[in-house]
């Protein structure tokens, strides 16, 4: 068909005058195969064709085992190297190299002599999940032109298709997994009866012929939170199609335009594009926006159970002090913490395989550590893990301390102190939650973060010193708003008083007089 074409492409520039040379460059076939075709009568190219289709080609010898091995495979679609490869492995020296046996092959294939079976799958639509009954659990990774490589969660829920991702710097293990999950239904606000996963060795520590044995911790988990699983196979689009879809729409959506240096900053970011674009735009898939089906939904979801995966339960934690060299003791274990740590209290949560080490009373996370199975009785820290994992405490707690207001200048004034205070900004972070416990008049508060930002007052004690000062001047005026303006119109009136003048003779009389009596007396 190919070389029919051709043929009728060079007879029609020849019909309209163009030379061999012109039909060259116009059709990109070489000046050689031009003036082969270009007198030739259509007669005698069709039985050239002819005769072309039917000529001994170099394979033709196994013609009869290509077959044969097809066949023996089923007529599955078999790759021709693989094919190649046998052929050569049983003779050696072969006719042609791989590129002639992939066109005897097509040959094959194009005159009826192999037929092979087309892999395909057969789908079926799936019963739409009704609301509140299931939610669809996946993992990707995202590696940016700059090299940084990130990992997330997505959860999708069935009915309404709301969507919730989780971004880490640092792949997944169990008990990753489960606070993303327990964070999502505290998204969603609520929790479904099912979880439907694949066989991730996050969730599955072994499956033999549908006998599902899950990890320790996921487990327990089920357990406490009383939920249902189904488990597919991996890259199934009838049963978990829609997160497969999602973790490609995070990547294509999300990540393929940004850049993040760490999870935090994704995170972040990902919690206005989910409001925005993930979960604020209509669904494809359902012609509905998913926030206003999740807002149905919820009516279905059940309560949120408390679990010990949660960092946000305090009721499951152990408070441990560290001692002057920076160690705690969990199971007879010494495991070292940051040296800013030293003498001071931290709370920690035991799972099966790690600990996790939390600020005091706080939902800060200091870092995990995985429980040694050697039998060391000692875990040292790594430092470049240590100052890693500093820095990013020290942004949570810049970004903990942002949430707690509102207004621009706060934002303002907190980048400011942890610009110029950044190594004592933990301290800095510790003093505000002391002395602001309760804000009673944020007016008065907004009115000292003004005058601390056009003073260069960015300490926490500034601030409580200029809102100390509102706030007396504020209850005086309150408390007492008569005398204020009495004092405000006697300092009227003051400024009108006339002071009388003294002549100076008169000091220089009396001068005189104390003078010429004092002289008597010596007398």
């Amino acid at each position: 068909m190919t070389k029919l074409i051709m043929f009728h492409k060079i007879n029609f520039y020849k019909k309209k005058g163009y030379l061999k040379s012109q039909i060259s460059k116009i059709t990109g076939l070489s000046l050689k195969t031009v003036r082969k075709y270009y007198s030739m009568p259509l007669e005698s190219f069709l039985i050239y064709l002819e005769k072309s289709r039917y000529r001994k080609k170099v394979f033709d010898v196994y013609e009869k085992e290509i077959l044969e091995l097809y066949k023996a495979q089923n007529f599955r679609d078999i790759p021709k190297s693989s094919i190649y490869d046998f052929l050569e492995e049983k003779y050696s020296n072969l006719p042609g190299n791989e590129r002639t046996l992939r066109g005897y092959i097509s040959y094959l294939k194009s005159s009826g002599k192999l037929v092979c079976n087309k892999k395909s799958r057969n789908y079926h639509p799936v019963e739409e999940a009704k609301f509140g009954k299931q939610m669809q659990v996946d993992f990707g990774e995202y590696k940016f032109c700059n090299g940084n490589k990130i990992y997330f969660t997505v959860c999708i829920l069935s009915a309404s298709r709301a969507k919730f991702v989780s971004f880490q710097d640092k792949p997944f293990n169990t008990t990753d997994a489960i606070e993303d999950i327990l964070e999502s239904f505290e998204y969603f606000g609520g929790c479904v009866e099912e979880l439907v996963i694949d066989q991730d060795s996050i969730f599955v520590a072994s499956e033999n012929k549908g006998n599902i044995i899950y990890t320790k911790e996921f487990n327990t988990f089920l357990d406490e939170m009383k939920l249902k699983m189904f488990v597919c196979k991996k890259a199934d689009p009838e049963t978990k199609g829609k997160v497969e879809n999602g973790v490609k729409f995070v990547k294509t959506s999300f990540l393929s335009s940004r850049i993040f240096s760490n999870a935090l900053e994704a995170n972040k970011s990902a919690l206005k594009w989910l409001e925005r674009r993930a979960n604020g735009k209509i669904s494809a898939a359902t012609n509905r926006i998913p926030f206003l089906d999740l807002e149905k939904e919820k009516e279905y979801l059940s309560p949120i159970k408390s679990s010990i995966f949660s960092v946000n339960n305090h009721e499951f934690r152990e408070t441990r002090k560290v001692d002057p060299l920076g160690f705690i003791s969990v199971s007879s274990i010494k495991y070292q913490l940051m040296d800013e740590y030293k003498n001071k209290k931290v709370d920690i949560l035991k799972y099966e395989s790690s600990i996790k080490v939390f600020e005091i009373n706080s939902d800060i996370l200091i870092l995990e550590i995985k429980i040694p199975k050697d039998g060391s009785k000692k875990v040292l820290l790594k430092r470049n893990y240590s100052k890693e994992k500093q820095e990013n405490s020290l942004l949570k707690l810049k970004d903990s301390l942002k949430k707690k207001l509102n207004f621009d200048g706060w934002d303002r004034f907190i980048e400011l102190n942890f610009s110029k205070y950044r190594r004592y900004f933990r301290e800095q972070f510790y003093d505000f939650n002391k002395k602001f416990k309760k804000i009673e008049d944020e007016l008065l508060f907004q009115k000292a973060i003004n005058y601390c930002l056009e003073n260069k007052f960015y300490t926490i004690s500034e601030l409580n010193e200029a809102y100390i000062f509102f706030q007396k001047e504020n209850v005086e005026v309150k408390e007492n708003p008569k005398i204020h303006k009495k004092i405000e119109l006697l300092g009227d009136s003051r400024a009108n008083i006339v002071v009388s003048e003294v002549n100076i003779d008169d000091y220089s009389n009396l001068i005189s007089i104390e003078k010429n009596l004092s002289s008597e007396v010596r007398v």
